[in-house]
């Protein structure tokens, strides 16, 4: 009688040690992973740094060049410099994939409005030429970014949590979903 009271116990304790081996191994596992898939972001789907991080940066520095522009022509207290200048800071102090999107768009609506303001006026050719060539940048790594591979892995690894087991792994673990960027 103490035999099988003994062999249940234990076959008890082996089923809780394996769940727990598994909720708690799978959730390193599974936060290793969500960190290879947000690394995606900042060096691109193929790991070639073909990346929505690299067109920021490029979108950031061009708006930091329509502001030297600028200066030639307005004062930094016009009404148009004060927000791209905002954008520019917020993106860099950004740290999450949604704090990114949110100083992306202050960006392009700041930069389109500095953009219109000064192809208004009156600039030397130089000036007209190089406001064209950043805008264009901007605009360009915009359409880059709109076509990037990162959402499509962020989608993939949230549509992965959700299902079960993982969702129960994730949960016990704190694992969250990915922002997308959108």
């Amino acid at each position: 009688m103490k035999m099988k009271t003994g062999k249940r116990i234990a076959i008890i304790v082996l089923i809780f040690c394996v769940v727990i081996s598994i909720l708690f191994g799978g959730g390193r596992k599974l936060e290793k992973y969500r960190e290879r898939q947000l690394q995606c972001f900042y060096d691109g789907v193929d790991g070639d740094g073909l990346c929505i991080y690299n067109d920021l940066m490029m979108r950031q520095t061009a708006a930091h060049n329509l502001l030297t522009i600028a200066g030639r022509y307005l004062k930094p207290t016009d009404e148009v410099w004060t927000p791209v200048e905002k954008a520019v800071k917020a993106m860099n102090a950004a740290v999450s994939v949604q704090e990114y999107f949110e100083a992306n768009y202050d960006l392009t609506i700041s930069s389109t409005a500095l953009y219109n303001t000064l192809s208004a006026m009156e600039l030397s050719e130089k000036d007209e030429r190089l406001l064209n060539e950043q805008f264009t940048e901007m605009s360009s790594r915009n359409m880059t970014i709109s076509h990037d591979g990162y959402n499509a892995v962020a989608a993939e690894f949230n549509s992965m949590l959700a299902d079960f087991p993982t969702l129960l792994i994730a949960a016990v673990n704190g694992v969250d979903r990915l922002d997308e960027f959108r």
